[in-house]
C-alpha cells in the first residue's frame, strides 16, 4: 500500500518511478534494493535501527517522500552500507553470526 502511494507521489517527480523492490538474504548479507531512477545520492537518506530501515528521497521540487521497511532480527546493523548504482538504491546489512543463508550455509566469525 505504501509502495503504491509512493509510486503515485513520485510519478510527478521523476521520469521512471518504481518502488518494485527486493528484500532478502544473499550469501552472508541481507539486501534491500529499491529502484530510484533520476535520484542522486545527495537526494537520498537511509537510516536503520533495530528492525527497521527508513528510506527518504527528496525530488527536484524539494518534496520529501519516505518509506519504512522491516528488517529481520538476523540483521546486524553494524557494517551496513548503501549505494545508488544505475538508478537502483542498494542497501546491504551483514547477518549476525551463525545465521543461515539461502543456500543452507551459515555466517561465522567476527563483525567489523
Amino acid at each position: 500500500m505504501i509502495a503504491l502511494l509512493l509510486c503515485g507521489i513520485i510519478a510527478g517527480a521523476c521520469a521512471a518511478p518504481q518502488f518494485n523492490d527486493f528484500q532478502g538474504v544473499e550469501g552472508t548479507e541481507y539486501k534491500v534494493t529499491v529502484p530510484l531512477y533520476d535520484f542522486k545520492p545527495k537526494d537520498v537518506v537511509v537510516k536503520a535501527r533495530e528492525g527497521l530501515v527508513k528510506i527518504q528521497v527528496t525530488d527536484k521540487n524539494q518534496n520529501t517522500i519516505s518509506t519504512i521497511k522491516t528488517l529481520p532480527d538476523t540483521v546486524n546493523l553494524h557494517g551496513s552500507n548503501w549505494i545508488i548504482e544505475h538508478g537502483v538504491l542498494k542497501i546491504t546489512f551483514p547477518l549476525k553470526d551463525g545465521v543461515k543463508d539461502d543456500r543452507g550455509g551459515s555466517r561465522h566469525g567476527t563483525t567489523a
